[in-house]
């Protein structure tokens, strides 16, 4: 591995050994540079980017619009002092407003979306200090920092930190009667996805934004939407939950913002709000949060989204790719159970997660990158298709055909090496390093 010798031992020891098995098993080499919806790695293969970051490189790698905000602001200043503002934090308000769901008016800084949940939760208890029930979405994700793990609908990941200090009521995603249910005793806050994301991905039925404000409404809780998958365009709306016509008290916004080429996340607070949050003892926000590049990054980004029209271009193109997964996924109901999604939100549903690794491995080997769930606690992953909002239907083309060619591939391999691909994938985080490292 020119350039990256060690790399796996370097993983394994500094940051994730899980990834690090990952990537010696399926020998994966590291990315050297992107642009567009091109990937190229240590060693001159090109692969398309389908996964983007699960979202991340929402208007594809190094756009040139937003690398010239980003130099531009560098050069003239980078980054501010804590707890003073730029006027780029203003012009990125100016660009992202008329956007937004009515009656929004605050804008808070972070630089992740385990940031906002923790800021969030921290309101949350000054404001409704006698209540102590949270309700979430089961498989919904808030991040993994240590409170943010207890609203995490993933309750495995929870568990491993000990007892939450709030009562969390988890719910499943679009159930009208579990949410009504939830209800019966008095709720601090709701956590919500408009769209349910991750290797769960599934659209909610219509009306369930819409009773979810009524039921925040009827006892003053707090409606807390999480548009950090769905927003900027990647659902096939600039902000999903204004499908519905529905305006939340709280909305978290992240990946996309800056079109990939900043760190930058941030809690939408509406009106109502304004007394409680300035209240608080202390800042609702990081105050070394929105500098100026990044708040650069993300006004160029909305340019971007508005100059090239793509948000109409990712309802057109996510429809097609939708289209072009279902038809070739028909004939194999026994793997793919479903193509779930919205705009450019979308993906196959495995039949078990031994599946969803073995389409991952054969769509490499057709150099094209997709999502993986890194998730083999759950019974259907969705392997996630999340290509730039500037797709091509070229380019789909080309995915669609070459995971054709992959499927038929795994449908003639003998029942029984599927499932032991479902068996290893569920236990490959427990196979000793060593093993690994022959691979």
């Amino acid at each position: 591995m020119s350039g990256y010798t060690g790399l796996y031992d370097q993983c394994d020891q500094y940051w994730n050994t899980s990834a690090a098995k990952i990537y010696r098993i399926s020998h994966k080499t590291a990315e050297a540079e992107a642009h567009g919806a091109e990937v190229v790695d240590e060693n001159g293969r090109r692969f398309l980017d389908f996964a983007c970051s699960y979202g991340v490189f929402l208007l594809g790698h190094t756009h040139k619009q937003i690398v010239a905000a980003v130099t531009e602001q560098t050069l003239t200043l980078a980054m501010r002092p804590a707890g003073t503002r730029h006027p780029s934090a203003i012009a990125l308000w100016n660009a992202l407003q008329p956007w937004l769901p009515p009656s929004m008016s605050g804008l808070h800084f972070a630089h992740t979306g385990s940031e906002c949940s923790e800021m969030t939760l921290r309101l949350i208890s000054h404001r409704s200090p006698d209540r102590r029930r949270i309700v979430v979405a089961e498989n919904g994700y808030h991040g993994k920092t240590l409170a943010a793990l207890d609203i995490m609908g993933q309750s495995g990941h929870s568990a491993l930190f000990g007892a939450s200090p709030a009562e969390v009521v988890r719910v499943p995603y679009g159930d009208a009667e579990s949410l009504n249910y939830a209800f019966q005793e008095p709720v601090a806050a709701l956590f919500l996805e408009p769209v349910l994301g991750g290797p769960f991905i599934t659209v909610p039925p219509a009306g369930y934004l819409q009773m979810a404000r009524d039921l925040c409404d009827t006892q003053d809780s707090l409606l807390v939407f999480d548009e950090i998958q769905t927003a900027f365009g990647r659902a096939g709306e600039m902000m999903e939950c204004t499908t519905q016509g529905v305006s939340p008290d709280l909305l978290f916004l992240s990946k996309g913002l800056t079109g990939g080429c900043a760190a930058m996340a941030c809690v939408v607070s509406h009106e109502r709000l304004s007394e409680t949050i300035a209240s608080l003892p202390e800042e609702f926000g990081n105050p070394r949060a929105g500098q100026p590049v990044a708040c650069e990054a993300g006004v160029a980004a909305i340019r971007v989204i508005e100059e090239e029209n793509l948000i109409q271009r990712a309802r057109e193109s996510g429809a097609y790719l939708r289209e072009r997964l279902l038809a070739v996924t028909a004939p194999y109901p026994e793997i793919i159970l479903d193509v779930p999604g919205k705009g450019l939100m979308t993906g196959v549903k495995c039949a078990h997660p031994g599946i969803e690794l073995m389409l991952l491995m054969g769509m490499d080997k057709q150099n094209i990158h997709l999502g993986y769930s890194l998730n083999e606690a759950a019974a259907h992953p969705v392997l996630r298709f999340y290509p730039p909002l500037s797709v091509t239907r070229e380019q789909i083309d080309r995915v669609a055909d070459a995971l054709a060619s992959v499927l038929a591939e795994v449908a003639a391999r003998p029942a029984f090496m599927r499932r032991f691909m479902n068996w290893f994938t569920k236990h490959k985080y427990g196979f000793p390093d060593w093993l690994y490292k022959l691979a």
